[in-house]
């Protein structure tokens, strides 16, 4: 299956296919040219879920991917899976790099 893009000038990418008669697509927030890292935090992910939502119609199951870090010391690892009961919005810091990517998580479109 090939990516593609759905949203004329943004970033993000789509798979879609079909498995067992359930139509699937798979939404990545895309690449940030400025950092050359992919894009993160709250900002891409409200606006990758919006316009695949608005490009494709409401989905059945929404599936949000990597969006709950830093709980390695809770004993959470990488490939973890967790089912909230709520969500809290924490903060957009990518404290890594010295600060380097700081900025990249207030979503540079």
């Amino acid at each position: 299956v090939k990516p593609s893009g759905f949203v004329e000038g943004a970033p993000m990418v789509i798979w879609k296919g079909v498995a067992e008669a359930v139509h699937l697509l798979v939404v990545w927030c895309g690449h940030d040219e400025r950092f050359g890292v992919n894009n993160v935090a709250t900002t891409a992910a409200a606006v990758s879920t919006y316009g695949a939502i608005a490009a494709f119609g409401k989905p059945d199951l929404l599936l949000s991917a990597g969006t709950a870090g830093g709980f390695s010391s809770l004993g959470a690892a990488v490939g973890d899976v967790y089912l909230s009961t709520k969500c809290v919005f924490h903060s957009r810091r990518i404290p890594v790099s010295s600060g380097v990517l700081e900025e990249n998580g207030f979503g540079h479109f």
